[in-house]
């Protein structure tokens, strides 16, 4: 542990920096692979369909603990932050607004896959073009809104009880998604170590931690399958 994670409340929001490097680079993955499927390349619609359907689960689930935990714990320790809050409220309102817009994506697309359409055909293509539209909004509100989340809770984080962040950590671990482990190890991975990215790894379970290289393999795996592999 380095001396600037040594305070709990520095530690988590290292954490944070690792789950927002995974949302940055989900929908980057995303929109590309949508974007490639729409070229009528080579993509695995049921693996772009489940990937897209991880990520918007992932992303309610870190933006309802922030909205549900953590914001009230820091209100009630900062009021005077209540305005940037109130803003950061807005932007998830409107995040929420755009993953909606991917959900229908996915929804038509896993009509399409389940009416036995091909990539090329005309309804998979409808459903890419959709998507590609879709993730490119919710990637550009997102970056915006973790580039202006984040110097906010920086300073904040640090004059959090240790036995507050222990709670609040736990209750995310509990409510988190229990799929995607390969999606959660190889984008704190690739292209590179995410900033935060040991603190998160220490926030796993030791059983999680432990099939992190199968899981890598997952994900090299899942990269090809939506036409994204690595040279």
């Amino acid at each position: 542990m380095t001396a600037a994670t040594e305070n709990p409340g520095a530690r988590m929001y290292q954490e944070f920096l690792g789950v927002h490097a995974i949302l940055r680079r989900g929908t980057e993955l995303v929109a590309n692979a949508f974007e490639r499927l729409g070229d009528g390349d080579q993509v695995s619609v049921k693996e772009l369909i489940d990937t897209t359907q991880w990520l918007i689960d992932f992303t309610h689930h870190h933006h309802e603990s922030e909205d549900e935990l953590f914001w009230p714990v820091l209100h009630g320790l900062y009021p005077d932050s209540m305005a940037s809050f109130d803003t950061l409220n807005e932007e998830h309102v409107e995040l929420d607004r755009e993953l909606h817009g991917l959900s229908r994506a996915v929804e038509l697309l896993t009509a399409a896959n389940e009416a036995g359409e091909q990539v090329g055909d005309a309804a998979v293509t409808e459903a890419a073009h959709a998507g590609t539209a879709a993730a490119r909004k919710v990637r550009d509100i997102l970056a915006g809104h973790l580039d202006t989340e984040e110097p906010v809770v920086r300073d904040l984080f640090p004059g959090v009880p240790g036995a507050e962040i222990d709670r609040l950590r736990t209750a995310i671990t509990e409510g988190s998604p229990k799929s995607g482990g390969h999606l959660v190890f190889g984008l704190l991975e690739d292209p590179d170590l995410a900033e935060g990215y040991d603190e998160l790894i220490a926030s796993f379970p030791l059983a999680f931690r432990s099939h992190r290289p199968e899981l890598l393999q997952m994900y090299v795996a899942s990269k090809k399958a939506l036409g994204l592999a690595s040279d």
